[in-house]
């Protein structure tokens, strides 16, 4: 298991009021320039379809998994919304 998969399930299972993936760079990318707020079913359709890569995957799907039960994500400054 991934950690950012386990801090989700955490976050869900505490019910938590909200999560934050921490990362090194200000959040998630496309196309260069940062993006302020992604849906869960977009992220998980641009991952689906190789748009991103690297450690920013896990982190999009268990933010993706997390805003649609219930509990706000971030990753960076980067808003991932049900």
């Amino acid at each position: 298991m991934n950690a950012d998969e386990a801090a989700a399930a955490l976050a869900l299972g505490l019910g938590a009021e909200r999560i934050l993936f921490v990362t090194d760079v200000p959040g998630v990318f496309h196309d260069g320039l940062l993006v302020r707020s992604i849906s869960a079913e977009r992220a998980e359709t641009m991952v689906a379809r190789g748009v991103f890569e690297g450690g920013i995957v896990p982190k999009l799907l268990a933010a993706a998994s997390a805003a649609r039960n219930g509990v706000p994500a971030t990753i960076g400054e980067t808003a991932v919304v049900a």
